[in-house]
């Protein structure tokens, strides 16, 4: 086990001319004592020079996760492969074909760019995760391609999902950093599927809940933390029919939300008001006019 104090001193400590001077270490299985956080052992194989260290290569056992180092003056450049990525403070969260360039110095990784497999989709953004006497982490992400189906079942269920936005967290503990994280951004699908309501048979009197709504596209907002997340500026476009409002899902799945919808036809114009209602998993919709 390595203390985080003396991993800082091996990457950026300078020794003395009168010192004994390492110049390459091999570790096997090394864990990095990181309070709060759960890290995998590592090998480690690292070459020193006068200015501190030069390069170093860290991989676990199976090698599907590695971590290049290059010394560069105060800081360091850091590269970042995994075939499937766990974040350490969140394990609920896992990223496949992960990679990643950045700087890492005392207190401060710093992701330029990262790219991963999400949803069978793409994720890309930037990272920054700082500690001290505080612990944050934040940045910016883009989604591309996305199953719609597997980011919002079962209330869709076909199209491909687009998004971008930021989000951030900060606690005084790793552990706690989910508990403070919250999303902001904006969303869109093309050609989906609504699967928990016929929206026109809902306007037009003969149906509620169950049935589908093709689509040929949704967008909308969201904020999202962890006790909520809200849909906001949700427009959606069926041939004819339209829809627009909001809705929420607390952190007990409970739903609730309202749309106007409208069918706009030749010789019939209808709108109606839906109030959206239930759990995620057995959703009501109920015409409130």
């Amino acid at each position: 086990m390595l203390p985080q104090a003396i991993a800082a001193r091996a990457l950026w400590g300078k020794g003395s001319e009168d010192a004994l001077r390492v110049e390459r270490v091999l570790l096997k299985g090394l864990k990095l004592e990181l309070k709060g956080m759960l890290l995998p052992p590592l090998d480690v194989e690292a070459s020193f020079g006068p200015g501190g260290l030069e390069k170093a290569l860290l991989a676990n056992a199976e090698k599907s996760l590695s971590v290049s180092l290059q010394g560069d003056g105060g800081k360091t450049q850091i590269e970042i492969a995994a075939k499937r990525l766990v974040l350490p403070f969140a394990q609920n969260i896992a990223l496949d074909e992960f990679s990643a360039k950045g700087t890492l110095v005392a207190q401060d990784l710093l992701l330029r760019e990262f790219e991963a497999r999400a949803f069978d989709g793409i994720l890309t953004g930037n990272a920054r995760l700082s500690w001290g006497d505080a612990w944050s982490f934040g940045g910016e992400f883009a989604a591309k391609g996305m199953d719609a189906a597997k980011v919002a079942a079962p209330i869709l269920s076909g199209g491909r999902f687009e998004g971008k936005g930021v989000y951030a967290m900060k606690a005084d503990a790793p552990e706690k950093l989910m508990a403070s994280a919250r999303l902001d951004g904006s969303f869109s699908m093309q050609k989906g599927t609504l699967a928990i309501v016929d929206l026109t048979r809902t306007l037009q009197g003969t149906g509620g809940t169950g049935g589908n709504t093709l689509f040929s596209e949704m967008t909308g907002s969201v904020v999202a933390d962890a006790s909520r997340i809200q849909l906001r500026q949700i427009r959606l476009s069926a041939g004819l029919l339209s829809a627009n409002g909001s809705a929420e899902l607390d952190a007990q799945k409970n739903l609730s939300g309202r749309l106007q919808i409208e069918l706009r036809a030749q010789v019939t114009q209808l709108r109606a008001t839906l109030a959206i209602t239930g759990t995620l998993a057995e959703p009501q919709f109920r015409r409130s006019n």
